[in-house]
């Protein structure tokens, strides 16, 4: 062998074996560009965190751009993205190889997060809660259970009183502008409850009271129960009036119109139009029991299910405008978007999304029976329960947004708070404060029984 190449190869050996790499000063690095968006808006994402381990981590910007530098070539790496509101996710990328001796390259990598839910605090009752939530003006919660109770709840989550009725409470409570606390329980009465949690009133009727009540310009409490009845009550607990079905039962709640006008459900398969004074307008028949409770259209337009599997759309005069089948009992109160779209659930396991002219937009197939009425914030995500135990976060084109999971059936409509909370109620016995992203819609008719104060009035 060559003299030069013996003590070449003796110099290298004796350079590695002392630890001296000779070829670092050739090492090959890349650096890795890219940017991260939301999955469904399109929209970048600012301060998403990527980390690749044994390197510092980066942050979006702005313009949910990131840069990393100093990457080795060839290599298959992996990076971890983590962001608020978003699931993290972890990527495997293989960068690029080298192209010579030395090699600064360069690697395109996008990412698209999908967003994730967060548990805010969950609140312990003693039964079922499936009375949806209202919301007073000061951000106490209200929601009933099985277990007697009406129980007033502050943001954080701890309770501010507990008010003991004789029965199950399946009716949602109503905040009236004084913020008196209305509700119904199945002990036959309606209670007029004050802010303090001190009873102000009780008000007897002949059967369960599972409707929720509803609230009038004028102060008046409307409530149907289950002795076929239709009450109107004055602010002072006394009967105003009451209106006599045929059914054996109501438990739709009454919604009101603009003019005043009271529209309720009944187990007689009618829609009923009230007047002011306790006069029939008119009458609407299906074909089946009506224990859904009506939504209001900007034009009027009364949008309600019955059991015999149908969405009717009503004229304010009565009149048929359209109807939507399904292929389950709609026992479920619709719901309306800003741009019209009427949304409500089925005992087919599906949430419908209905034109104004009643053709379907799209349906969204959950695992469970739907009896929960859906709530849509600003962005146009739409709440819904379902009896697979999980409240669904849907996008306005009816893909998933994400799923919380509880315990149990969800049958408690959910109610979106001022700071974007969503508040929902589980048969496992826990009411649910749930992170999201917006306020409630600016619609005719975005929740059950319209608004977080549940007053039923248009």
């Amino acid at each position: 062998m060559n003299k030069k190449y013996i003590i070449l190869v003796t110099i290298l050996i004796v350079l590695c074996t002392s630890g001296f790499n000779p070829f670092s000063s050739f090492s090959c690095n890349t650096i890795i560009r890219g940017t991260v968006t939301d999955s469904y808006t399109g929209d970048p994402i600012e301060g998403a965190a990527l980390t690749i381990e044994g390197y510092t981590p980066v942050t979006t910007g702005t313009d949910g751009t990131y840069t990393y530098e100093g990457i080795p070539c060839s290599r298959v790496i992996t990076i971890t993205i983590t962001c608020t509101g978003y699931m993290s996710s972890s990527f495997s990328v293989e960068t690029t190889s080298p192209q010579g001796i030395t090699c600064k390259g360069s690697d395109i990598v996008d990412f698209v997060l999908t967003t994730t839910v967060t548990k805010k605090w969950e609140f312990q009752t003693g039964g079922y809660v499936q009375s949806p939530p209202a919301i007073g003006s000061d951000g106490t919660i209200y929601a009933g259970s099985n277990d007697y109770k009406l129980y007033a709840i502050y943001s954080d989550g701890t309770k501010k009183w507990e008010f003991q009725t004789g029965g199950w409470v399946y009716s949602s409570p109503a905040i009236d502008s004084d913020g008196t606390i209305y509700v119904g329980s199945n002990d036959n009465k309606l209670y007029a409850i004050n802010p303090v949690g001190t009873k102000k009133w009780e008000f007897l009727t002949d059967g369960d009271v599972e409707s929720s009540p509803a609230i009038g310009t004028d102060g008046t409490i409307y409530v149907g129960s289950n002795d076929n009845k239709l009450y109107a009550i004055n602010p002072d607990g006394t009967k105003k009036w009451e209106f006599l079905t045929t059914s054996e039962s109501m438990e739709s709640s009454p919604a009101i119109g603009s003019d005043g006008t009271i529209y309720v459900g009944s187990d007689d398969s009618k829609l009923y139009a009230i007047n002011p004074d306790g006069t029939k307008k008119w009458e609407f028949l299906t074909g089946d029991d009506v224990r859904s409770s009506p939504a209001i259209g900007t034009d009027g337009t009364i949008y309600v299910g019955s059991g015999d599997m149908k969405l009717y759309a009503i004229y304010s005069d009565g009149t048929k405008k359209w109807e939507f089948p399904t292929s389950g009992v709609v026992w479920s109160s619709p719901a309306i978007g800003s741009d019209g779209t009427i949304y409500v659930g089925s005992i087919d396991n599906k949430l419908y999304a209905i034109n104004p002219d009643g053709t379907k937009k799209w349906e969204f197939l959950t695992g469970g029976l739907m009896q929960s009425s859906p709530a849509i914030e600003t962005g146009g995500t739409i709440y819904v329960g379902s009896d697979d135990s999980k409240l669904y976060a849907i996008n306005p084109d009816g893909t998933k947004k994400w799923e919380f999971l509880t315990g149990d059936c969800v049958r408690s409509s959910p109610a979106i708070g001022t700071g974007g909370t969503i508040y929902v109620g589980s048969s496992d016995y826990k009411l649910y404060a749930i992170n999201g992203s917006g306020t409630l819609a600016d619609s005719s008719w975005p929740m059950f029984h319209h608004d977080l104060n549940h007053t039923g009035q248009k």
